[in-house]
């Protein structure tokens, strides 16, 4: 597994947890590149994930910021099954680190278009790519909110394009 794997897994940022709890959790981690894409974009997302749930946005920006630049980098060179994964996780970044900032239709915004984004993959078989499915992020976010009639739309897509993934599936 991937460190951002087992750190989404783990760490929620919606809800948050101590900054200590997500040190811990990245420094059991071992950074791996087991789903074939870039590592340190992965690896930015995992930092950026758990500082978030730790409330310190500022490092989560600036990892953001990190992948937004991969991003760019990588656009004209690359094909689109190597970008859109980073771009959906930049978006889903950008969603939280809104909605911790006190901005919820930032948040809405960015949750959603990084689900219309990743909707534009191939299905591929092994863990979620990206890390983080972005119909059941998007549905956690919605929920939270009150919004459940768009939480079950998102959450339906996330059951369908990941199939036997527990948190979706509940």
């Amino acid at each position: 597994r991937t460190r951002a794997a087992f750190v989404v897994d783990q760490v929620d940022p919606l809800t948050g947890v101590s900054s200590e709890r997500a040190t811990a959790m990245l420094a059991k981690t071992v950074a791996s590149d087991d789903l074939g894409w870039s590592t340190p974009a992965v690896d930015d997302f995992a930092h950026a994930w758990a500082a978030i749930a730790a409330g310190d946005l500022a490092t989560a920006r600036s990892r953001a910021r990190q992948i937004e630049a991969t991003v760019s980098a990588q656009f004209d060179r690359a094909s689109d099954h190597l970008v859109v994964p980073l771009d959906v996780m930049h978006h889903q970044l950008l969603g939280l680190i809104s909605y911790k900032e006190g901005y919820p239709i930032q948040a809405e915004f960015h949750l959603k278009m990084a689900a219309q984004l990743e909707q534009t993959l191939p299905f591929d078989f092994g863990p979620p790519h990206p890390v983080k499915p972005a119909n059941e992020l998007a549905g956690e976010f919605l929920m939270m909110i009150g919004k459940t009639e768009e939480t079950a739309a998102f959450l339906r897509l996330a059951r369908d394009r990941n199939p036997g993934r527990l948190p979706a599936s509940t």
